[in-house]
C-alpha cells in the first residue's frame, strides 16, 4: 500500500538528482560560494550536502502536507506555497549554520531575511520539479484482463493483493488514486473513481458521494452527522452520504424512512 510518504523509487530518483545537482552548483559557486575560498573540494562537499539535506526536509513536509491537505480537502494550489513558505524557515537555519561555519566572513553581508529568501528562492523550483517527476513517472494503472468476467466484479479485485480478499466494501477517490477498501484493509489505485466503479461487476452497490462508492452488504448503520448521513461499513469505515443520494438509498431500501430526509443540507456542502 502506497504511504504519504512515497515510496523508494521516488526518493532515490530525487536524491540522485540533489546530488547531481549539488555537484553542478559546487563547479559553478552561486550565491557568492564561489569568491568565498576554500576551493571546488569544499563548494562541492557543501552544496551536495545542502541539497541532500533540502530534498529530505522538503520531500518529506511536502508530503505531510499534501497529505494532510487531502484529509481536509484543500487544494495543492493552496498547500504548497504554505508548505514551502514554512520549510524555508527551518532550511534557512540549515543553510546559514553550515555556510558560517565553512565561510565565517559571510556574517558580515548575510542578514537573516537573505538567509531566507535564498532558501525560498531554492525550495521552490525543486519541489515543483519533483512534484513534476512524480507525476510524470508515476506508474500506470494496469489495463483490465479482457479474459475476466467483468459481471463477477473480477477485474477490479483482481487487481489487489490476495492478502486484501474478495469482499469489497467500498472506493474511496484520493486526489488521483482510489482506495478500494475489502473486509481485510485496502490499497490504492491509480485510476479514477467512475473507472473503478465500472469495474465492480455485479457486486451490488451505488456511488453515495463524489468520492465515495459504497457496496451495499456492507452497510452496517447509517448514523446521522450534524445535518448529514454516513454510512457505517463493516470495517468500521464511515462513508459520507450527499444530499442528492439520499433518496436513491431510501428508494433502493437501504434506509428507513425516518432516518435523514433528502431535504437536508448535503453534508460535503457549505450550510
Amino acid at each position: 500500500m502506497r504511504q504519504w510518504w512515497g515510496d523508494w523509487s521516488e526518493w532515490r530518483r530525487e536524491l540522485a538528482a540533489a546530488v547531481a545537482l549539488g555537484l553542478f552548483l559546487g563547479v559553478i559557486g552561486p550565491f557568492g560560494t564561489f569568491s568565498n575560498g576554500g576551493g571546488l573540494t569544499l563548494r562541492i562537499a557543501y552544496w551536495v550536502g545542502i541539497l541532500v539535506v533540502g530534498v529530505l526536509l522538503f520531500g518529506l513536509g511536502t508530503r505531510a502536507a499534501l497529505a494532510i491537505g487531502q484529509r481536509w480537502r484543500q487544494p495543492m494550489w493552496f498547500v504548497l506555497p504554505v508548505a514551502i513558505a514554512l520549510l524555508s524557515l527551518p532550511m534557512s537555519l540549515i543553510t546559514s549554520a553550515a555556510v558560517l561555519a565553512l565561510w565565517p566572513n559571510v556574517r558580515f553581508y548575510m542578514r537573516p531575511f537573505d538567509w531566507y529568501a535564498q532558501a525560498l528562492v531554492m525550495g521552490s523550483p525543486l519541489v515543483g520539479a519533483a512534484i513534476w517527476s512524480r507525476r510524470l513517472l508515476s506508474p500506470k494503472a494496469p489495463p483490465a484482463p479482457v479474459s475476466k468476467d467483468v459481471r463477477s466484479g473480477a477485474v477490479l479485485l483482481d487487481r489487489l493483493p490476495p492478502r486484501l480478499g474478495r469482499r469489497l466494501v467500498c472506493l474511496q477517490m484520493e486526489d488521483h488514486y482510489v482506495r478500494v477498501h475489502t473486509a481485510e484493509g485496502s490499497e490504492l489505485i491509480l485510476m479514477p473513481l467512475k473507472a473503478a466503479a465500472t469495474e465492480v461487476g455485479a457486486v451490488d452497490g451505488m456511488q453515495v458521494h463524489r468520492s465515495w462508492w459504497v457496496a451495499r452488504d456492507a452497510v452496517v448503520a447509517a448514523v446521522p452527522v450534524g445535518r448529514g448521513l454516513k454510512l457505517r461499513l463493516i470495517n468500521g469505515v464511515e462513508a459520507p452520504v450527499s444530499r442528492s443520494a439520499v433518496a436513491q438509498l431510501r428508494a433502493r431500501g437501504w434506509l428507513a424512512t425516518g432516518e435523514r430526509d433528502a431535504s437536508l443540507p448535503d453534508p460535503d456542502l457549505p450550510a
